[in-house]
């Protein structure tokens, strides 16, 4: 430690003399610190920031993602610095997390920015700042993308940590044209990334540090910056989850009972896929349900959605769109099941009309179960179809669903099987994806819509930019980068 010292006189009220030391602390380049004891055994500490040296700022757009821009700058000494960035044409700036800049050439990604914008941007220190000469311009929607509205919006009932929505989308383009995308709470495209297939599920990882999204046979972990990962899925169909301990869980159709002559008899597994790479099938629909009936009198059980509960350790697994069944992650059990399947042990209150397809289903933080529907009404013609989210308590000793709240979404006259879901908010609230209109709802606890986001879809045009099953709300951006994007010494 350097330090200087020297004595003063220092002055209580306006009488008393007093003897006081100072002491000039050296070890924080960035900062002097003052400490005054004085004789009384008063102390009083002061800290100055001293200025770090900013210079010669530029930015240049991510190679892949054209919404994100890495910024450089030069230090003349080490000091914590933020990189903020202001669109134009708005009044506020934005900072990044407070990085630890280091002596000489720094650079730091910078996510937020919609596609298509231009904005100011400038390096702070507690002492300086420097400002960018010429503004950042980001790159243009992709081809095929819509600008998305916001035809709903009561800020204050929000979900407040639900600043972004992740979903995955087609574009406009072609039916095989794919992209997970990422907009803000005004609509604006935040990040886009092309897909080589359709996500049944773009989800955030157990970690909280990355994404998960699939294609037709793997998984692919990835920093919203940079993929670091594939898991292999031969055969998959429909939807995954993780687990805790990072195993990928999926579904395919059981080999050994495929048999798609007429009448068809198709049943699906569940496969768990380790860290490591093994491979193991822990629920078979063929052992637990051999009579299964579908739709149509036909034996189709597949499934059609995947969820897992961390609280119960459990599976929600939706078969062939008309029945929900629960399995044990442990052991692989069949704890209960509901819908077209006889001999269900659960009762619904009040009782459960059948006509709807239940498209996922999933359990809420105060472990209520919470169910997306299709919905086919006959009563009118041609047939109306209809999103619904239904939440039901628990009973687990009389195995009773009390109906809490019936969501009724928008009518249109489309296609019954509308690739909606539903995901729990810790609010209480629900966040809600529907493909066929390519909208996303936030409802509050009460079932109140207070967001509604709209993709642009076009009826009669299905797969006009659909979004698909899954969206998932983000609070944090820099929390999902690579760690390789942390500021560093070029």
């Amino acid at each position: 430690m350097s330090s200087t010292a020297l004595t003063v006189l220092a002055l209580s009220g306006c009488n008393d003399i007093h003897l006081a030391t100072v002491t000039d602390s050296l070890t924080d380049p960035t900062t002097t610190t003052d400490t005054i004891v004085v004789d009384t055994g008063t102390t009083t500490t002061t800290t100055t920031p001293k200025p770090v040296g900013l210079s010669e700022l530029s930015w240049r757009l991510h190679d892949e993602v054209r919404s994100f821009v890495y910024v450089s700058w030069t230090q003349d000494v080490a000091g914590e610095v933020t990189v903020d960035y202001q669109l134009q044409g708005e009044g506020s700036w934005v900072a990044s997390p407070t990085i630890m800049g280091r002596k000489g050439t720094n650079e730091q990604l910078i996510a937020g920015i919609p596609y298509g914008h231009t904005a100011d941007y400038r390096v702070v220190s507690n002492a300086d700042e420097a400002t960018g000469k010429e503004p950042i311009v980001t790159g243009q929607i992709p081809a095929g993308m819509q600008e998305a509205t916001v035809s709903v919006s009561k800020t204050k009932d929000w979900y407040q940590d639900g600043l972004y929505v992740i979903a995955p989308q087609r574009t406009t383009v072609s039916i095989d044209d794919y992209y997970n995308v990422i907009h803000d709470r005004e609509g604006r495209l935040i990040w886009a990334l092309p897909s080589a297939d359709l996500s049944h599920g773009t989800r955030i990882s157990q970690s909280g540090d990355h994404i998960l999204y699939d294609t037709a046979d793997e998984v692919v972990r990835r920093y919203l910056d940079e993929q670091f990962d594939e898991i292999s899925t031969q055969g998959k169909e429909e939807s995954f989850v993780e687990l805790p301990d990072g195993t990928i869980s999926w579904t395919r159709t059981d080999p050994e009972h495929n048999d798609k002559t007429w009448p068809p008899q198709i049943y699906g597994e569940l496969v768990e896929t380790a860290p490591d790479g093994t491979e193991t099938v822990v629920w078979r629909c063929a052992e637990d349900f051999p009579d299964f009936e579908g739709q149509f009198g036909v034996n189709l059980c597949w499934v059609d959605n995947l969820d897992y509960d961390a609280v119960r350790d459990t599976y929600l697994l939706n078969i062939a769109w008309n029945d929900v069944v629960e399995v044990d992650a442990s052991t692989g059990e069949t704890l209960w099941w509901f819908g077209q399947s006889p001999d269900s042990p659960i009762t619904f209150d009040p009782p459960l009309v059948h006509g709807a397809s239940y498209e996922s289903v999933s359990y809420t933080a105060s472990g209520n179960l919470l169910i997306a529907e299709a919905v086919r009404d006959y009563d009118d013609f041609p047939p109306v179809d209809y999103g619904r989210v239904r939440e039901y308590a628990i009973d687990a000793n009389t195995h009773t669903l009390t109906r809490l709240q019936n969501i009724q979404i928008q009518q249109h006259r489309g296609n019954m099987y509308i690739r909606n879901s539903a995901v729990g908010l810790p609010n209480g609230g629900v966040l809600y994806a529907e493909g066929e209109l390519s909208t996303i709802h936030e409802f509050d606890a009460n079932g109140n819509r207070v967001w509604q986001l709209n993709l642009g879809a076009v009826l009669g045009k299905v797969p006009q930019h659909r979004l698909n099953e899954r969206a998932v709300f983000i609070e944090d951006l820099y929390g999902l980068l690579s760690p390789d994007e942390t500021v560093h010494l070029l």
